[in-house]
C-alpha cells in the first residue's frame, strides 16, 4: 500500500513539476532540412552540417517541485563549431508547436553571425541578437513573441537568492533589449538555462560540487 501510494505521490509531483509541452512539440527530425536550408540561405557555413544536440546538466538551481521530482538536471543547448550546427533533437518547451518551430528558425539565424570567435558567452549572445535582427528584420516579431513566452516559465528573480536574483535580471534585460547590459554579474551557480541563445562552445556537465541542497531559495 505504502509503494502504490508512493508512486502516485511521485506521478503527481512529476506532473506538476513538468515544463515540457509534449503535445506541441517539434523535432530536429521534422524541420532538419528546412532549418539547414534557411541556415544557409542567410549566410551561414555551407559546409556544417545540422545534427542534434546532446543533453548535459546544466548546474543551475532547480526550483522546488524539480528537486523534489528529480527532474530537470539536464538541458539541450544549441551551438556550432566548425564541423556542425547543433541543435535540440526536440523543442518542447512552448505550448504551441509554431513557438517551437520558431525557435528553430531563430537558433538557425542567430548561429550564422558566430564565427566561434573567444568571447564571452553573456556579451557573445546579444551581440548575435542584435546582428540576426538587424540582418533579417523580418525576425523581429518571432523574436519577441519568443522572449515574452520564455520569461513567463522563467523563475521570477524575487524567489531566488541575492547573486542568482542580479544574473536573472541581467538576463531578462539582455533578452528584450540586447547590447544594454555589459556583464552578467557573478554568482556560484550558472545561471539558468537560456534556450534562445547559443552556447560558444559545446556544453559541459556541471561542475559537480555544486548541490541541489545548499543555500536552497523558494
Amino acid at each position: 500500500m505504502e509503494e502504490k501510494v508512493g508512486e502516485l505521490w511521485h506521478r503527481l509531483i512529476t506532473r506538476m513539476a513538468r515544463t515540457s509541452h509534449p503535445e506541441a512539440a517539434v523535432t530536429l527530425e521534422q524541420v532538419g532540412t528546412t532549418v539547414g536550408i534557411l541556415f544557409r540561405a542567410l549566410g551561414g557555413d555551407g559546409g556544417l552540417q545540422v545534427e542534434a544536440a546532446h543533453a548535459t546538466e546544466h548546474g543551475a538551481r532547480r526550483s522546488l517541485l524539480h528537486r523534489i521530482a528529480g527532474d530537470s538536471k539536464k538541458v539541450e543547448l544549441a551551438w556550432r563549431d566548425e564541423q556542425y550546427l547543433r541543435l535540440p533533437a526536440v523543442i518542447d518547451l512552448f505550448p504551441t508547436p509554431q513557438l517551437n518551430r520558431d525557435l528553430y528558425i531563430w537558433l538557425a539565424a542567430l548561429a550564422v553571425g558566430d564565427h566561434q570567435d573567444e568571447e564571452a558567452w553573456f556579451s557573445k549572445n546579444q551581440r548575435l541578437t542584435i546582428k540576426a535582427l538587424n540582418d533579417y528584420p523580418g525576425l523581429c516579431p518571432r523574436y519577441q513573441r519568443l522572449v515574452e513566452a520564455h520569461l513567463a516559465q522563467r523563475i521570477q528573480p524575487d524567489s531566488q537568492l541575492k547573486a542568482e536574483a542580479a544574473q536573472e535580471a541581467a538576463i531578462r534585460q539582455a533578452l528584450r533589449e540586447p547590447g544594454s547590459v555589459e556583464q552578467l554579474p557573478q554568482s556560484r551557480r550558472p545561471p539558468q538555462p537560456v534556450p534562445l541563445w547559443l552556447h560558444p562552445f559545446p556544453p559541459v556537465v556541471a561542475a559537480a560540487g555544486a548541490s541541489d541542497d545548499s543555500d536552497e531559495a523558494g
